[in-house]
């Protein structure tokens, strides 16, 4: 796989592993049953992943920002990214895990009524794996982009001007000649293209 085309590869997971964890944080994890003393009714509580784990929905809004650095960095820098979005992954995955059992749930319920005795918790499990899988895939990318994203290219290099490798002279007017991409990048250094680079150097 060439360069650009892994670079693609880990802005998409990072991409996939961040929205997937969104996606499935906003879903109900879980439907909590309470009993109330009376005269107050028996409540059902739903519970969204959001509200169980908000440090995992933090951190994966982090993870989304991390696409954004991928592609606009290079060298160090990118690696520094990938590891800080290997950290992200790892933490939402530690955050979800934590949120997924009975206990945390039965406690985010008891904020809304604290008077009230555990009836039934009817859980979702596809949602917290959901999350946690996207935790996953966002690890995965950094760790990627950590080991490897300093031979990638910056977005963009490939539409570099001559200037942008000290070609205006000769050798550049030569490449314009050949590229009309080049052609109007050679003017815009006053560079004329339609020489040839032996009447240049006279």
């Amino acid at each position: 796989m060439s360069p650009g085309r892994e670079l693609a590869a880990a802005a998409a997971l990072t991409a996939a592993g961040a929205g997937g964890m969104l996606a499935a944080l906003a879903q109900v994890w879980a439907r909590v049953s309470l009993d109330l003393p009376a005269p107050l009714e028996d409540a059902v509580v739903e519970l969204e992943g959001s509200r169980l784990a908000g440090t995992a929905q933090a951190l994966a809004w982090a993870g989304l920002a991390a696409v954004a650095a991928l592609l606009a960095t290079r060298g160090r820098w990118r690696r520094l990214v990938g590891g800080a979005a290997a950290a992200l992954g790892a933490g939402a995955a530690a955050a979800v895990l934590a949120a997924a059992g009975e206990g945390p749930m039965l406690a985010a319920a008891l904020e809304d009524h604290p008077t009230g005795r555990l009836d039934a918790v009817a859980a979702a499990p596809l949602w917290p794996w959901l999350a946690f899988a996207g935790a996953l895939l966002l690890v995965a990318a950094g760790l990627a982009t950590l080991l490897r994203g300093g031979a990638w290219p910056a977005m963009g290099s490939r539409y570099d001007h001559p200037g942008a490798s000290g070609r205006t002279g000769p050798a550049g007017a030569a490449e314009a000649a050949d590229d009309p991409a080049r052609l109007w990048d050679a003017l815009d250094h006053g560079v004329d293209p339609t020489r040839k680079p032996e009447n240049l150097e006279q």
